[in-house]
């Protein structure tokens, strides 16, 4: 990494002396100096984002070349390097900040495409945050609405309660009353680089796109980008979630902070303080005297009525951004951060819907139609795109009351190899969805996560099976063949278990052992 560093250091210390007495010297405003102090760094986040390109791609190509692919000695030189580059990204990104740290992020949810070296590596970054200079907050305040931080808060606390890629949040008391808020503070450079980084981003991957065709991530890539233009304006999260507030009335359950537009701008937003357990900190449910088990069915319930009812998905409810509280003894979910959603049309709602209820239903022929309207073809094809939704194996010939308990080891280990052998297909089949789609699947996955923190304890497939048919007396028909069917998968579940006990007492096996060489078997 010396060699990455090195050239991109001279240039920002030879670059920037004479950039800012030009500044000086033309009495510059205190915006314009910041662009050009921005002009003098990107020079050298440039450099270091070349450097970092070349140095990955000789990497590859030297220590790969003669070796035959599929290969042993491939495999085990292939995976060094995977690691090796993995860290200088994680490094370079680190040292560039913004834009190449939030991208970091974003590839790394892909664990189900990329190699676990990238993946491990990547997920450092999470951690990973700027910090907001002395005296940015009074100039972004005195820029974007003229005022000055003691006319519009008392008390702004010094140390942020939160910090991510793009902005930190502190907490405050606005003036005049002293209501609590949390007051989220972008990076105050952050949008001058934006254009820039985005274009060596691009260009990278260009080239990465040349010099390793079957290894082409410039779409997900593309998709973070996109993404992160919308979360750098913070009126555009104040909408977001007013809407979500909106789509999430009928639930008692739900609160999303109110906003306070006259203290709000593209790169300050004030909302109401809440305080809460984050969604995956058990410690922290139980303490507060929270049930789990009702707060996991809340969680699902939430998701699965706005991916599969309003189509205003929020596409990152990480446990951060998910907060569960006691108010007035019942459990309470807390929706936060709301810069990025999904929004799904009623057809795509109806496309994405329709496959999930098939695929749960065992109608393995409607799974077909509906996988046919997001693009995809084939009986196989069908199989990837269910074990992509799940981020599980999926078999078209068992029936799905079988997927209702926890992953075998046996199931991991075919997923990985699957991922391996078939990571030309996988690739095809997400470049073939919607991009919609991608951001769906991120919130299932969150979800899941989320879920099994807990060891699974509500059937999150049944909740959102639920979700993709409106209760209403239009529907009553359907409502009640759709839950007599899921009545069924109970019963046929309960069965189930109750065999697999009674097997227990007569074999003196564990019922994990049990489950594990059932599904051998079968």
């Amino acid at each position: 990494m010396r060699r990455v560093r090195r050239p991109a250091r001279l240039v920002l210390l030879l670059s920037t002396p004479v950039l800012a007495g030009s500044y000086v010297a033309l009495g510059l405003s205190e915006q314009e100096r910041r662009r050009a102090l921005v002009v003098a760094s990107s020079v050298g986040r440039f450099a270091r984002a070349i450097g970092l390109g070349l140095s990955v791609t000789w990497d590859y190509k030297s220590n790969l070349f003669r070796l035959r692919e599929g290969s042993d000695e491939y495999n085990t030189v292939l995976e060094s390097c995977h690691w090796r580059s993995a860290e200088k990204i994680f490094r370079a990104a680190c040292a560039n900040g913004g834009l190449y740290i939030k991208v970091g992020q974003g590839v790394a949810v892909l664990n189900h495409l990329l190699p676990k070296a990238y993946v491990t590596t990547l997920s450092r970054l999470n951690d990973m945050s700027l910090a907001v200079k002395e005296g940015e907050i009074e100039e972004i305040m005195r820029e974007d609405l003229g005022l000055t931080l003691d006319e519009a808060f008392e008390g702004l606390e010094p140390e942020p309660i939160a910090a991510a890629s793009i902005a930190q949040v502190f907490r405050a008391r606005r003036r005049p009353h002293g209501e609590p808020v949390a007051v989220k503070v972008q990076y105050i450079d952050l949008q001058h680089r934006f254009s820039g980084d985005v274009w060596t981003i691009t260009t990278l991957m260009d080239i990465a796109d040349v010099l390793f065709p079957s290894f082409n991530f410039k779409w997900a890539i593309l998709e973070t980008v996109d993404s992160l233009h919308q979360e750098l304006d913070f009126i555009h999260e104040a909408r977001n979630a007013e809407r979500c507030a909106e789509d999430l009335a009928q639930f008692p359950f739900v609160h999303v902070p109110k906003v306070h537009w006259d203290l709000t701008s593209k790169r300050l937003l004030t909302m109401e303080f809440v305080d809460g357990v984050k969604a995956d900190d058990a410690k922290g449910m139980k303490e507060a005297g929270i049930d789990i088990k009702d707060a996991c069915h809340k969680i699902c319930q939430v998701f699965g009525h706005q991916i599969f009812r309003t189509g205003f998905v929020h596409a990152d409810p990480h446990p951060g951004n998910v907060f569960v509280r006691k108010v007035g003894g019942n459990t309470q979910v807390v929706l936060l951060d709301h810069g990025l959603y999904q929004e799904l049309d009623p057809a795509q709602r109806n496309t994405i819907g329709g496959f999930w209820k098939s695929m749960i239903l065992d109608d393995r022929r409607g799974m077909q139609i509906y996988a046919k309207q997001l693009g995809v073809t084939g009986h196989r094809n069908t199989e990837v795109l269910a074990g992509v939704f799940l981020q599980r194996p999926f078999y078209m010939n068992i029936p799905f009351s079988k997927y209702f308990r926890g992953m075998t080891k046996q199931d991991v280990d075919y997923m990985n190899i699957q991922v391996i052998e078939h990571f030309d297909q996988i690739m095809h089949i997400l470049r073939t969805v919607p991009s919609s789609f991608l951001l769906v699947l991120r919130n299932l996955n969150t979800i899941r996560a989320i879920m099994q923190t807990h060891g699974n304890p509500v059937n999150r497939y049944k909740i959102f099976t639920n979700c993709t048919v409106e209760r209403s007396l239009r529907n009553f028909t359907q409502v009640a063949k759709l839950s007599f069917r899921l009545f069924k998968m109970d019963v046929t579940e309960w069965i189930r278990k109750t065999l697999l006990y009674f097997l227990l007492l007569i074999s003196r096996k564990s019922l994990n052992d049990l489950e594990e060489e059932i599904v051998i078997k079968t």
